[in-house]
C-alpha cells in the first residue's frame, strides 16, 4: 500500500493547481458572453416618412415619438437612394452594404433550411464595393458571445442571418415571433416596400405590354413614397401605401404589448425606398450608455449632433444595447438619448429638419452650374472687350471706365458667394414659406453684403484681403463652434448624405485653403514692407499658420484627416515665398514627412479619448493598429479616382490645375495685366501658388478628389480677374502709390505737364522724319511701365 499520509497534502495541491489551471483555460477558450437580461427589439420600416405619423392615422408610432427619444436617420447605403434589401443588409455588416439590385425588389423570405435565398450572391456583390461590407457581422457578434438573433419577416431575416446565411430563429410574421428568444430581435414591416415594389413592377409591365401578378397592379403612376411626404394617399398605390403604414403602426403596437419588461425598443425607416430623405428614427427604454430613452433627441458619435444619426449607427446601439461586446474594428457610434429644446415637437421638428435639408440637396446642382456658367460669361465678355480695347485708335481706349468698375465689383462679388453660402445660415430662410427662394435670396444678401465692404478698401490689394479676410474668419469661428454654419449648407455637410455632420467638409475646406493662405501672404508682405528680418516674417506665418492647421485637424473642432496632408505643404510654400528662403529638396521632404506625421499624432491623441468622442481620426488609429488602415486608404484613392469626370464642376480639374500652374508662374502665359499685379503686389502671386499647391495636393489625398480644385477655383479666379483689371484700368482709383520693392515695383514719380509737352515734341520730331518713338501718355499713379501692363496707346500717324 502507498503511504498517503506523506503524499496526501503534496498530491492535493498538484489536484488543486490542475483544477485552477483547467478552469482558467475555459474561461481564457470560452468566448464573452452577453449581459443576462438584456435584450432589443429593432422594427424596421423601410421608406417611412415624417409626414406618414399621425395622431390619427398611426397612433401608435405618434404616441411612442412623443415618450421616446426622436431622431432624422440618414439611410444611404451603397446606392442612393437606398433599396429596402440595401438597407437591411447595412444592419447586418455595420457599413455601406449593396444588393446589386436597382429595381429595389422586395426581400424574399429563408428557405426551409432558415438559408437567406441569393447568399452567396449577395456576398459577392458586397466583397466587390469599395466597402466590401461583411454582411452576417452584427449574427457573427451575437453568436460568438453564446446568444442568438431571431427575425420575423423577409427584411428582418437578411440583417439577422450570419455570414453563411442562416437566420437562429426566424417567424414569417410579427404575430408568431417570439420576442424572448434571443437578445436580439429584428422585426419587418416591409409592407411600404412590398408596395412600391408591386407599383414599381406594374409601371414596367405597362411599359412593356406585359402583365404581373402583384396585388396593387391596377396602378399606372410611378411610386410616389419617396416625396417630401406620404400624407398624399391618391390612387390604388397611395391606398395600398396608406394600408402599409398602417398595418406597420399595428406591428409596433403588437411588440409593445409583448416586448419583455426593460427590453430597448428602436423603431428606424432602414431605407429610403423612393427620393432620399432623412426618416424617421425612435428609441424607447434603456440606452447602453446608463441612460433612458424618453422624451428628446437621438444622438451618435458618429453624427455629434443631436437630432441625426446614421443607419450604421444601428450595428453598435443593438449589440450595446443587447450587451455584447463590439467585434474587431467597429466603432462604438451606438444611439444615446440628448436633450430637446423646451417645448418642441418632436414629430414637427424633425420634419422641418427634412424640409430644410431636401432644399439645399435640390438647390445644390443648379445653383453651382448658374455660378460657374455665369462666371464664365462674365470672364468671356471682359476678355472680349480688354481685347477691344487693344485695337484702340488714337489715345482713347475704346473700354469704357465703366465697364472696368462693373468687372471689378462683379469679380468680388463672385468672391463672396462661398462665404455667403456660410453666412446665410445666420438668416432664418428655413422657416419661410418657399425655403428654396429664401435661401437664393439670402445668398445674394450676403453677398452684397460682403462685396460692400470690399469695395469700402482702396488700394489694390486691400479689397481682395477683405474677401479673402472674412471668409477665413467665418469658417474659423464656424469649426471651434461646431460647424453650423456648414450644416444644411451648399457648399458644406449634407445630412441626406450620410457624410459628416461635423468638423470642416471637403468642399468648405477648399473655400479656406485660398482664403487662408491669401490672407497670411498679406501680413507677411505687410511685415516685409515694414522692414522685419524675413526669418521673422516667415516664423510668423508659420505660426498663424500652424494655428490654422491646429483648427482643421483637431479631431473636436475640423477633425479633417486629408486637410492636414494638403494644408501642411502649402504652408510651408508660402513661408519660404514669404521670406525669401529656397525652397530645398530636404525642407520638402522634410515637409512631406511632417504632415503625415502630424496626422498620425492627431490620430493616435483622438484614440485616448473615450470611444463615443472619438472622430474618424481615432478610427483610423484603431485601424492602423489591427492593421486594416491599407483598406481604409485603397477606398479613399478609389474615391478620388472615381471622382475623375464624374462632378460636373470639376472634371476638367487636371488640365486646368496645369493651365493655372503656367498662368501663375509669370511667364509668357500670363496675361500682361495680372503679371504688373503680381509685380506690385507679390503677395497675391504667394498666396495664389500656396493655393494651387495645396488643391494640388488636396486632390490627391482626399476622397472628394477633383471637387476641391474646382471649388477652390471659385474663391481665387475672381480674386485674380479683380486684380488683373484693376491694374488694366488707367487711372484706376485701387492703384495705390507703391511702398517700395518689398510691397510691389519701385517707386516711380507723378506725371507732370512738361511731360506732355516732352511728348509731343517727340511726336513733332517722327512727323518731320525724326527718329523718335511714337509717344505715349502718361499714365496717373503707374507703378510700372505702360509698354509692361500692355497700356500702350500709340498715337495714329
Amino acid at each position: 500500500m502507498h503511504d498517503l499520509s506523506a503524499r496526501g497534502p503534496a498530491q492535493l495541491i498538484r489536484i488543486m493547481w490542475i483544477v485552477a489551471l483547467a478552469v482558467a483555460a475555459g474561461i481564457i477558450a470560452s468566448p464573452p458572453a452577453h449581459a443576462a437580461g438584456r435584450q432589443v427589439i429593432l422594427i424596421g420600416v423601410p421608406g417611412l416618412t415624417w409626414d406618414d405619423i399621425s395622431s390619427d392615422r398611426t397612433p401608435t408610432l405618434w404616441a411612442l415619438a412623443h415618450e421616446g427619444s426622436v431622431g432624422n436617420i440618414a439611410v444611404r447605403a451603397v446606392g442612393n437612394p437606398s433599396c429596402a434589401m440595401d438597407g437591411w443588409l447595412t444592419v447586418s455588416a455595420g457599413t455601406l452594404a449593396d444588393a446589386g439590385d436597382r429595381s429595389c425588389p422586395a426581400p424574399a423570405s429563408p428557405g426551409p433550411d432558415g438559408r437567406v435565398p441569393a447568399w452567396e450572391r449577395l456576398r459577392s456583390v458586397n466583397a466587390a464595393t469599395l466597402w466590401r461590407a461583411p454582411i452576417g457581422r452584427l449574427a457573427d457578434a451575437v453568436k460568438g458571445a453564446g446568444a442568438c438573433v431571431s427575425a420575423a419577416g423577409p427584411g428582418a431575416a437578411l440583417a439577422a442571418a450570419d455570414s453563411s446565411g442562416r437566420v437562429a430563429h426566424y417567424s414569417p410574421t410579427v404575430a408568431e415571433a417570439d420576442l424572448t428568444a434571443c437578445p436580439v430581435t429584428i422585426v419587418a414591416a416591409d409592407g411600404i416596400a412590398q408596395a412600391h415594389a408591386t407599383a414599381a413592377e406594374a409601371t414596367a409591365a405597362e411599359a412593356t405590354g406585359t402583365e404581373t401578378t402583384g396585388t396593387a397592379t391596377d396602378t399606372a403612376t410611378a411610386p410616389s413614397s419617396g416625396g417630401n411626404g406620404g400624407e398624399e394617399y391618391g390612387g390604388a398605390e397611395g391606398r395600398e401605401r396608406e394600408r402599409a403604414v398602417q398595418e406597420a403602426d399595428r406591428h409596433v403596437k403588437d411588440v409593445l404589448a409583448r416586448a419583455p419588461a426593460g427590453a430597448t425598443l428602436l423603431v428606424a425607416a432602414v431605407a429610403d425606398v423612393g427620393d432620399p430623405h432623412l426618416r424617421p428614427a425612435m428609441a424607447l427604454g434603456p440606452s447602453s450608455d446608463g441612460g433612458e430613452f424618453a422624451e428628446g433627441r437621438l444622438a451618435s458619435a458618429g453624427t455629434r449632433r443631436p437630432g441625426f444619426v446614421k443607419l450604421t449607427d444601428l450595428f453598435p446601439t443593438l449589440l450595446t444595447a443587447a450587451g455584447i461586446p463590439l467585434p474587431e474594428g467597429a466603432t462604438d457610434t451606438s444611439w444615446r438619448p440628448a436633450q430637446a429644446p423646451q417645448d418642441s415637437d418632436g414629430v414637427a421638428a424633425m420634419a422641418a429638419a427634412d424640409r430644410t435639408a431636401g432644399a439645399v440637396q435640390f438647390l445644390a446642382a443648379p445653383f453651382f452650374i448658374t455660378v460657374v456658367a455665369a462666371q464664365f460669361l462674365c470672364y468671356t465678355l471682359l476678355a472680349f472687350r480688354l481685347r477691344r480695347r487693344t485695337a484702340g485708335h488714337g489715345t482713347r481706349p475704346r473700354t469704357r471706365p465703366r465697364t472696368f468698375a462693373a468687372a471689378r465689383v462683379a469679380a468680388l462679388a463672385w468672391a463672396s458667394v462661398p462665404v455667403a453660402m456660410h453666412l446665410v445660415n445666420l438668416l432664418p430662410w428655413a422657416s419661410a414659406s418657399s425655403p428654396e427662394a429664401a435661401l437664393v435670396g439670402g445668398i445674394l444678401l450676403m453677398t452684397g453684403a460682403v462685396t460692400g465692404i470690399a469695395l469700402t478698401q482702396r488700394g489694390l490689394l486691400r479689397p481682395i484681403v477683405a474677401v479673402a479676410g472674412i471668409t477665413c474668419v467665418t469658417l474659423t469661428l464656424d469649426l471651434v463652434t461646431g460647424s453650423n454654419l456648414q450644416m444644411n449648407n451648399l457648399n458644406g455637410l449634407y445630412p441626406i448624405n450620410a457624410g459628416r455632420y461635423f468638423g470642416l467638409g471637403n468642399e468648405a475646406f477648399a473655400v479656406y485653403v485660398p482664403a487662408t493662405l491669401i490672407t497670411l501672404a498679406a501680413i507677411g508682405a505687410r511685415m516685409r514692407a515694414a522692414a522685419v528680418r524675413p526669418r521673422l516674417v516667415a516664423a510668423l506665418v508659420l505660426v498663424l499658420g500652424c494655428a490654422v492647421l491646429g483648427v482643421i485637424g483637431a479631431p473636436f473642432w475640423g477633425a479633417d484627416f486629408g486637410g492636414v496632408l494638403a494644408f501642411a505643404p502649402g504652408l510651408v510654400l508660402l513661408a519660404a515665398l514669404v521670406s525669401g528662403t529656397s525652397l530645398t529638396v530636404r525642407r520638402a521632404a522634410a515637409t512631406m514627412i511632417a504632415a503625415p506625421a502630424a496626422v498620425l499624432a492627431l490620430a493616435f491623441l483622438d484614440s485616448l479619448r473615450p470611444a463615443a468622442d472619438r472622430s474618424h481620426l481615432g478610427a483610423f488609429w484603431q485601424e492602423l493598429v489591427s492593421g486594416r488602415a491599407w483598406e481604409v486608404i485603397e477606398r479613399k484613392m478609389a474615391m478620388m479616382l472615381g471622382s475623375l469626370g464624374a462632378d460636373w464642376v470639376t472634371f476638367l480639374a487636371v488640365p486646368v490645375l496645369a493651365l493655372l500652374l503656367l498662368v501663375l508662374r509669370g511667364g509668357r502665359f500670363t496675361p500682361g495685366s495680372l503679371r504688373a499685379a503680381f509685380a506690385r503686389v507679390p503677395a497675391l502671386r504667394w498666396g495664389l501658388l500656396s493655393t494651387w499647391f495645396t488643391v494640388a495636393v488636396g486632390f490627391a489625398v482626399n476622397d472628394s478628389g477633383a471637387a476641391i480644385p474646382g471649388i477652390a477655383m471659385l474663391v481665387a479666379v475672381p480674386l485674380a480677374v479683380y486684380a488683373s483689371v484693376s491694374e488694366a484700368v488707367p487711372g484706376s482709383r485701387s492703384r495705390p502709390r507703391p511702398v517700395g520693392s518689398e510691397g510691389g515695383a519701385a517707386r516711380v514719380r507723378r506725371p507732370r505737364p512738361s511731360d506732355v509737352i516732352t511728348a509731343c515734341r517727340a511726336f513733332g520730331a517722327r512727323l518731320l522724319g525724326g527718329g523718335a518713338e511714337p509717344c505715349a501718355p502718361p499714365v496717373p499713379n503707374a507703378a510700372v511701365g505702360a509698354q509692361a501692363v500692355g497700356t500702350t496707346w500709340k498715337a495714329s500717324a
